[in-house]
């Protein structure tokens, strides 16, 4: 990080008097269409399945000339900035309510520096503050992408979804779709102008040899908060433990339930069993150590962990929530069982421990299936050619 908070120093833009910027670029149908300049604007740079995407499309978007803001300096939780792509310009721009109008100020300042073409906002707070710099700043097109399905919402949240965020964005990409019908049905976002756009996740190099077994560890990767209800999780753990199954059970992650959790664990006397890891950057390795990876979640989007362990060929049991159903194919790439229901959820998994070549079968299914649907070189593909057709529309080519 730099720790400039108001500039950015975009090298492929060339300086111009901002009070008139030619958007237009090269006609339509020019041979020699310049490079697409691209800022993504996201809240807290903390670790998290948004903010990790939001890092691996950046990364994957190298033909584009690309801005990194993040409108919040929060260490809480860790820090993914490091991992970007140094070629990746990355600037900070608080923007706090107290001062809202000078921090949209300062946020409009650094999109018209760099004569942006399209802005990506992701999550509410980024979402509101950067589509308000972005009309400030002269954008002509405006992305945002909604990770959740953030039943917090109350009616003001709703009143500016509707009346502010969704009348200056161009499109309102959603990971799933109980996440679309969210926004559409209950916060009254035009269905025009929403959109699927399914995550995407690293394809991993795998190492060759195979886990010892004699132990299973399984994993799960996440934020320690009530919607991926972590004691179901260790409920199920428990029933296992008194029938004798051996295993690790590593939990990534850290957050507001962390607390609580530890006291469940010690309540059902699974210390010895259990490792609360906190906050780390970089999982590559702990996913490597897992046998089965498992998310006991009552509410999601299209969570990356679950793809992102996928991709390492694990087998997942995963609950019926958001888009995991159409992610993971039941029986076939891991284990589809209802939400809140520790007894059921134990029964997958020990299923796993008694069936060594299903925890094969289904890992390399999973790996298979997120190379070919998920992979996030498909996700950025389909990313620049929405942004493409959202400029070609308004007489930009790129």
């Amino acid at each position: 990080m730099t720790g400039r908070e108001a500039t950015a120093n975009c090298e492929h833009a060339p300086p111009h008097d901002s009070r008139s910027v030619d958007r237009t670029g090269p006609a339509v149908g020019a041979e020699n269409p310049r490079r697409l300049r691209l800022a993504h604007v996201i809240g807290y740079p903390n670790i998290g399945g948004a903010e990790r995407q939001f890092v691996d499309l950046l990364n994957a978007m190298p033909g584009a000339d690309r801005l990194a803001v993040f409108t919040s300096a929060d260490r809480g939780g860790g820090d993914l900035r490091g991992v970007l792509d140094p070629a990746i310009e990355q600037v900070e721009v608080l923007v706090r309510r107290r001062s809202l109008i000078a921090g949209l100020r300062r946020l409009a300042a650094v999109l018209r520096s760099c004569r942006c073409d399209v802005v990506h906002t992701h999550m509410y707070t980024a979402n509101l503050y950067g589509s308000l710099a972005a009309k400030l700043a002269g954008v002509p097109v405006v992305v945002t992408t909604e990770h959740g399905e953030n039943r917090w919402k109350g009616p003001y949240h709703r009143f500016v979804e509707r009346r502010i965020i969704s009348r200056i964005a161009d499109r309102r990409l959603c990971v799933s779709e109980a996440i679309l019908r969210r926004r559409a049905d209950y916060e009254g976002v035009p269905r025009g102008k929403l959109a699927l756009m399914a995550n995407g996740t690293v394809m991993p190099e795998l190492e060759s040899g195979s886990r010892d077994g004699s132990v299973l560890t399984v994993g799960a990767v996440g934020r320690m908060v009530p919607q991926k209800d972590y004691p179901s999780l260790l409920r199920a753990m428990a029933q296992l433990r008194d029938a004798g199954r051996r295993f690790r059970l590593c939990l990534i992650g850290d957050g507001p339930e962390l607390p609580g959790l530890r006291q469940v664990a010690a309540d059902l006397e699974l210390e010895e069993f259990i490792e609360f890891t906190g906050a780390i950057n970089g999982v590559d390795a702990w996913y490597r150590k897992f046998d089965l990876f498992v998310m006991s979640s009552v509410q999601e989007g299209l969570p990356l962990a679950l793809l992102e362990a996928m991709s390492y060929a694990i087998p997942c049991v995963a609950t019926d929530v958001g888009a995991i159903g159409s992610a993971l194919a039941n029986d076939v790439e891991g284990t589809i069982v209802p939400p809140g229901n520790p007894l059921v959820l134990a029964a997958a998994i020990d299923r796993y421990f008694q069936e060594p070549a299903l925890r094969t079968m289904h890992g390399d299914a999973a790996r298979s299936r997120v190379c070919r649907d998920f992979s996030i070189e498909a996700a950025a593909g389909r990313h620049l050619d929405l942004y493409r057709e959202l400029l070609k529309e308004k007489a930009i080519h790129v």
